[in-house]
């Protein structure tokens, strides 16, 4: 990553930080039995990062503009520190390196939500 985004606060008390998003948009399957093993690995990685599924392979509807994506998925994690370490992990690696042959195209982005006195 280029540059982790800061807020304000104490860094180590994460009841007062932003929850952080993984959002994850596919332009469209290349292979389905290498999308079903990204899956079967990708989900207890999440799990042991304290990731969850707040959407999961949905199909989007644009009202405004225009979008290659035709499925996208949200992971909630407790942190961006949670979310850089889940993607880093041994547990992801090899989903990760699996990626390609799965999707064909998909843009991942990592961000963090508004703190809840600002929400």
């Amino acid at each position: 990553m280029n540059e982790k985004p800061v807020s304000g606060g104490d860094r180590g008390n994460t009841s007062q930080r932003p929850v952080a998003y993984v959002i994850s948009a596919i332009e469209g399957i290349a292979d389905e039995a290498t999308v079903r093993r990204y899956a079967e690995l990708t989900g207890p990685a999440i799990e042991r990062f304290g990731g969850r599924f707040i959407i999961s392979n949905a199909e989007p509807v644009v009202v405004e503009g225009e979008s290659s994506s035709a499925r996208l998925s949200m992971v909630q994690f407790p942190t961006i520190e949670d979310v850089e370490s889940w993607y880093e992990s041994a547990e992801y690696a090899e989903a990760r390196a699996i990626t390609p042959a799965a999707f064909k195209g998909r843009a991942l982005m990592f961000v963090e939500g508004v703190k809840a006195e600002e929400a």
